[in-house]
């Protein structure tokens, strides 16, 4: 466990955040634009479906940490064949935080502009 510090991991767990990060801004953005059309409180909506998908990957990633070797034995008592792992789990829900947060970004930077009009 002393490695899981390491730049190295750092480096590698920023390349999953990140695109997922930039993704959700992008997302973020263009779902402000479209909804700020139609509806009075388009900035919040928007905020509340980041929070939304970053709890999901909140919660999710806490399960696949606190779980994960657990499920592991189990698949493996079991003899299930499944390609779950407790690595890709972690994985996955980094990205959806990411995504998440990345919205939640986007509605915030452009909760002045959408005031503005």
């Amino acid at each position: 466990m002393a490695g899981t510090f390491s730049r190295a991991a750092f480096r590698r767990r920023l390349r999953l955040f990140l695109p997922a990060a930039g993704l959700g801004i992008a997302v973020g953005l263009s779902l402000v634009a479209v909804l700020a059309t139609l509806i009075q409180g388009a900035v919040g909506t928007v905020f509340a479906i980041g929070s939304l998908a970053f709890g999901i990957g909140l919660l999710g990633w806490s399960g696949a940490v606190g779980l994960g070797r657990s499920l592991d034995s189990m698949k493996q008592h079991l003899g299930a064949d499944t390609a779950w792992t407790q690595a890709n789990a972690r994985r996955a829900m980094t990205r959806l935080l990411g995504f998440g947060v990345g919205i939640m970004l986007a509605a915030s930077l452009t909760e002045p502009l959408v005031a503005a009009l």
